[in-house]
């Protein structure tokens, strides 16, 4: 059995969970509570390096959502999301690693700053927003171009770089950003939005959720 220990907060644990629904791996889903010590000591033994998501699998030890997604694919045959040929592979790794270093990360610091920490009261950095701001200024043209006569970011079907870049885009819309200049990329947030995976996803997320 393949155990995933997660946080629902965190959206690397949601490309985790979309992956699996969406290419039919069975697992089961086990919650960290990371405010609570117990919980957190139970990771920590698991997995020295006390990151969610983490995932087990008959005494294998691996966190890093992309390396899980990586793993996963190989591990149970889905060559239609990560190819056996290694031109296709590295395209893949290739699309997967421009959107995690350039546009994932922005998108998060966005929806962390001007969404999520004034909810919970935490502090609000403009610098990080500012930062965020110019850099996807940068990055999206590039995607923009790259998505033109593309369904997903490798071609007609989804790929892992596809699914590690689900949570960003479908939180998008509480960063407050025009997308009326990129209209490849927001078609393209839109279709991963829409996955009924997704929806699925969202929905066990929801109910495990802290009230």
């Amino acid at each position: 059995m393949l155990n995933l220990y997660f946080n629902p907060m965190s959206p690397y644990a949601h490309k985790v969970f979309f992956f699996f629904e969406e290419a039919g791996i069975p697992y089961k889903s086990h919650l960290i509570e990371l405010g609570k010590p117990e919980s957190r000591a139970a990771l920590d033994r698991l997995n020295p390096l006390g990151a969610v998501p983490t995932i087990e699998h008959d005494g294998f030890v691996l966190s890093e959502s992309n390396a899980i997604l990586r793993y996963a694919a190989q591990k149970f045959g889905k060559t239609s999301f990560y190819p056996e040929n290694l031109e296709d592979r590295a395209r893949v790794d290739q699309m997967m690693d421009f959107t995690t270093l350039h546009v994932s990360r922005w998108l998060m610091s966005l929806v962390w700053n001007l969404a999520m920490a004034p909810k919970l009261g935490r502090p609000v950095s403009q610098k990080s927003i500012d930062d965020a701001r110019d850099s996807l200024v940068l990055s999206l043209p590039k995607l923009e171009r790259h998505l033109m006569g593309r369904t997903f970011l490798n071609g007609p079907t989804l790929s892992i770089a596809d699914c590690a870049m689900v949570p960003f885009a479908a939180t998008y819309k509480a960063t407050g950003l025009s997308f009326g200049d990129f209209p490849q990329v927001q078609g393209y947030f839109d279709r991963l939005s829409e996955r009924p995976a997704w929806k699925k996803t969202q929905g066990e997320l929801e109910k495990a959720m802290p009230r």
